[in-house]
């Protein structure tokens, strides 16, 4: 159809080559990306008062935006910034089907940089624990170890605020 004389032979090997790849930690890694960046949406939304005008962000432009009109401290925005970024990077990995030693050091450097905000909190490869703690961290109160599970929706009420009407 495309009339280039592409083999789609070839194209299905190179596809079963990317599955057998594929890291088994892939789906749950893509799955707190992905509700990581939401609540950067979320944030950004408090934060600047047009957030409607971000279009066609990507995650490390949505970080970048967050860290620079991050309100609370130098510090903990520096911190903030340091663990997104780590996931990030995370994420690309798993993504691009780097091996798994690749990610195994991308998962490293992401708890190292979650230990400082939440020093012997998690261990190498807590993803979820990792990214429950950078969503308690958005919040204005102090992080609270105790509180850090991922809510399937039905097992306690939220406490989120709505957010402000336009």
């Amino acid at each position: 159809m495309g009339k280039v004389g592409y083999d789609q032979f070839e194209g299905l090997r190179r596809l079963g080559q990317a599955r057998a790849k594929l890291d088994d930690r892939a789906g749950i890694i893509l799955t707190y990306h992905a509700a990581l960046e939401r609540e950067m949406d979320v944030m950004l939304a408090r934060l600047l008062p047009r957030s409607e005008k971000l279009r066609g962000l990507g995650f490390g432009q949505k970080l970048s935006v967050l860290e620079a009109a991050w309100k609370g401290s130098a510090d903990a925005g520096d911190k903030l910034g340091r663990a997104l970024f780590r996931f990030n990077e995370l994420r690309n990995a798993v993504a691009h089907g780097d091996r798994v030693k690749e990610v195994d050091e991308k998962l490293k450097l992401l708890t190292e940089a979650f230990d400082v905000i939440l020093p012997g909190a998690a261990k190498v490869g807590d993803v979820e624990l990792v990214a429950a703690g950078l969503v308690g961290f958005l919040a204005d109160g102090p992080l609270n170890i105790d509180e850090l599970k991922v809510s399937t929706g039905a097992d306690r009420p939220s406490r989120a605020r709505p957010l402000p009407s336009s």
